[in-house]
C-alpha cells in the first residue's frame, strides 16, 4: 500500500492516539513503513513542516498544543475527548507563566558586545 505522506501522518496519528511530537510522528511512521522517505537528508524535518502545514492551512483534522518554548504536540481533533488526562496535564503545563524576570548587569555582557 502507497501512501502519501499526508495520509501517513494522519494514519500515525490515528494510531497513537495521544499528542505526539513531530518526531514521536516520523518514528511511527518509519516503524510501520508507511511511506518511503528515500534518500532525503532530513525526514523529520519535512514531516514537521507537513504538520505545520496542517495548522496554516486551518486543517481541522490535526489540531497541537505548544509545550515549553518550542515543542508542539499534534494530534486528531477526533481524538481530542479520548486525550483526557494527558491532553490536560499538557494543556496546564503550557498555562504555567515563567515569572521570574531576567536581569542583566552592563559588566554580565560585556564579553558579549566586545567580540
Amino acid at each position: 500500500m502507497s501512501m502519501t505522506m499526508k495520509e501517513a501522518i494522519l494514519k500515525s496519528l490515528d494510531d497513537l492516539q495521544k499528542p505526539s511530537t513531530s518526531m514521536d510522528v516520523y518514528k511511527h511512521i518509519r516503524t510501520n513503513s508507511y511511506y518511503d522517505f528515500g534518500v532525503g537528508k532530513t525526514p523529520e524535518g519535512t514531516i514537521s513542516a507537513v504538520l505545520g502545514s496542517f495548522i496554516r492551512n486551518n486543517d481541522a483534522r490535526v489540531q497541537r498544543i505548544k509545550k515549553g518554548g518550542s515543542f508542539y504536540f499534534y494530534y486528531l481533533s477526533k481524538h481530542e475527548s479520548d486525550i483526557g488526562s494527558e491532553f490536560e496535564s499538557i494543556q496546564v503545563a503550557n498555562n504555567k507563566t515563567d515569572t521570574s524576570k531576567k536581569t542583566y548587569k552592563e559588566r554580565d555582557l560585556h564579553k558579549l558586545f566586545s567580540t
